[in-house]
């Protein structure tokens, strides 16, 4: 009886041993009603540095209380603590069941960084794009600096959203993005970055080569981009327009342009009467720069300009004669580089012709005072209306912008102007 009872003991605990063996390296079943486990907080920590304090597994974060108890030493922001001073810094947790804990741990000296690692993760695009979101990762090391950066992003175009650490382009072409330690300028990276364009939205970046007649008395480009933001269609652009300029004029700038950056559009005005009275000029330096471009599928814009204001011009027909001049040109040297014509020149010639009444003008003055060549806000408006319809191939009617310059009436005469000389039928 007891060599029995002495077998089964051993079967017993034999047993036993095997159940420890089982169960002996498997993962503790997580217990939702355990309020009692300990967060887990740093054992050191260095100026400047941040931790995340874990929680255990199973509880909100919301269920503890965490308050500092030397506050000069570190700060706590969401869970996140940060050293401030160097020396012994505390927390006190109160657990969901009421009980403390108590995570004690020294603030060291700050590292400086010494270098930057940047990256920017383009996924599966062959390109990054304009309007798209792109995450970037930046790293100090050594990794126990202070984590923090200063941007350089090539223009105000692109943009950086330090919280989400996202960037978004806006512009096409090549820019260098510089990521700073925010400790140390001398800590950083460079990255050169191509921006193609978007091929699923609509957008453009235009190059103006003119003269006082794209920017002088008004900014034509920015009521175009005004007409644009309307669409919410993404409408960037670059003048060079001296005043006086004939389009030679720009040889050097141009050529820096095209090098250095993408366009969907450049667009050509030449000087008020140069395509009148040196055809040839015009002509050869059209040539000349249409042919010099980085990217093939660059389109062209001939800027047809208009005819002097027209009492200074001795009546309709010589007015007629210079606008019908200046048309001739624009179109001739236009065809021959396949270019599209922005048929501004028309457009004044329209307006006044419906404006004029036994030789009184009845609507607003296209050109400014004491002037009879460069444009009021009306008349940049209507060029700025047949830009859009010419690029967008969209009614001007249609567009809802209304600029508060103008009383709604004559908006409504000129879009009907604009959509008239280039061939929209409303």
């Amino acid at each position: 009886m007891k060599k029995f009872a002495r077998i089964f003991g051993i079967l017993i605990i034999s047993l036993c041993f095997v159940l420890s063996l089982t169960c002996c390296g498997e993962d503790k079943p997580i217990n939702p009603n355990d309020k009692s486990g300990d967060l887990t907080g740093p054992v050191d920590l260095c100026v400047g540095e941040r931790f995340e304090l874990v929680f255990p597994e199973g509880v909100e974060k919301t269920e503890y209380n965490i308050s500092v108890i030397t506050s000069d030493e570190i700060k706590l922001n969401d869970y996140v603590i940060q050293g401030k001073i160097e020396g012994t810094a505390s927390l006190e947790i109160t657990k969901p069941n009421g009980e403390k804990q108590y995570l004690m741990f020294e603030v060291l000296p700050e590292v400086m960084p010494t270098s930057v690692s940047f990256s920017i993760d383009k996924g599966s695009d062959e390109a990054y794009l304009i309007g798209k979101e792109y995450k970037i990762t930046c790293i100090c090391y050594p990794e126990r600096s202070r984590q923090e950066f200063l941007f350089n992003v090539g223009n105000t175009k692109n943009v950086i959203d330090e919280k989400k650490m996202t960037i978004t382009f806006g512009e096409a072409g090549t820019f260098d993005i510089i990521c700073y330690a925010k400790k140390s300028r001398e800590a950083k990276q460079t990255l050169e970055i191509q921006v193609d364009f978007n091929p699923d939205i609509e957008m453009y970046q235009v190059l103006y080569i003119g003269n006082s007649f794209t920017k002088y008395t008004y900014n034509i480009p920015s009521i175009i981009k005004k007409l644009m933001d309307a669409d919410g269609v993404i409408f960037n652009y670059t003048i060079d327009a001296p005043s006086g300029f004939w389009i030679a004029d720009h040889s050097d700038d141009y050529f820096n342009y095209v090098d250095k950056n993408r366009y969907t559009h450049i667009v050509f005005q030449e000087q008020s009467k140069g395509p009148i009275t040196d055809f040839n000029k015009f002509e050869a330096t059209i040539k000349e720069f249409s042919s010099y471009v980085k990217y093939k599928d660059t389109k062209f814009v001939m800027y047809e300009t208009w005819a002097y204001e027209r009492t200074y011009m001795g009546g309709e027909a010589k007015q007629r004669e210079m606008m019908e001049q200046l048309r001739d040109a624009y179109v001739n040297v236009g065809t021959q580089i396949g270019a599209s014509i922005a048929r501004v020149g028309e457009a004044f010639f329209a307006y006044q012709t419906r404006s004029y009444v036994d030789g009184v003008e009845t609507l607003p003055t296209l050109y400014a005072q004491n002037d009879v060549s460069h444009p009021s806000y009306y008349g940049a408006f209507l060029s700025a209306c047949v830009h859009y319809v010419n690029l967008t191939g969209r009614s001007a009617k249609t567009n809802t912008f209304v600029p508060t310059e103008i009383e709604e009436q004559y908006v409504n005469i000129i879009k009907e102007i604009a959509d008239e000389v280039m061939g929209i039928k409303n």
